[in-house]
């Protein structure tokens, strides 16, 4: 049996961008509400697989706080965070897990507008004991991270247009966490968000 779960969030607007994937799978589509629950639709066994799919309604809406909760419903130790609007390539992750290390990184091959690829790292697989922290541009909350040959396909940059969109969204959440006066992380995806956002505003 599988040691990981693959956990996804989705807005309402992406759910066609699911795939099934030959991993436990753990999908939750975020709404917009007067708190934060949770709502189980499915949690049933499929092939030796364990597949849980809901709804987590949230008034103010956290990376990390959205993201926690819904790899709570993952029982294996490892658990491998995928957004909506990416694509595991490479499927040779319990190799990894095998290892017994804390955190791993990830290639992200980030797909922009005429088909250039941009490419980046992220912790993307970690033991399900640890949390997420950051309310946007989270991280798992431990020191370490070892590479992997791990890739994943990123399609969310291919429209330019919400680039400034994504960039407000994210600087406000850090800003509003406070991270960034203490956390060198925080700060630097600050200092890049907002320099992408007023870029983008003087076109």
């Amino acid at each position: 049996m599988s040691n990981i779960t693959i956990v996804q969030i989705h807005k309402p607007e992406e759910k066609h961008l699911i795939k099934p994937y030959p991993f436990n799978h753990v999908v939750f589509e975020t709404i917009q509400s007067d708190k934060y629950d949770v709502e189980v639709l499915i949690n049933e066994e499929q092939n030796g697989l364990k597949k849980v799919f809901g709804k987590i309604y949230y008034d103010e809406f956290r990376f990390d706080k959205v993201r926690n909760l819904a790899k709570e419903f993952a029982l294996t130790e490892y658990v491998f965070i995928l957004d909506a609007d990416e694509e595991l390539l490479t499927f040779d992750l319990e190799k990894y897990a095998k290892l017994g290390l804390d955190s791993y990184l990830v290639t992200i091959l980030n797909l922009h507008k005429g088909n250039v690829y941009q490419i980046s790292n992220g912790v993307r697989l970690f033991k399900n004991s640890i949390d997420y922290i950051g309310y946007a541009h989270e991280l798992p909350d431990c020191d370490t991270h070892h590479t992997t040959d791990i890739l994943i396909k990123h399609n969310g940059y291919k429209d330019p247009t919400k680039w400034t969109e994504k960039a407000k969204r994210n600087n406000d959440l850090i800003i509003k966490s406070g991270l960034a006066l203490n956390n060198e992380y925080q700060r630097k995806k600050l200092y890049e968000g907002l320099k992408l956002e007023f870029e983008f505003k003087g076109e």
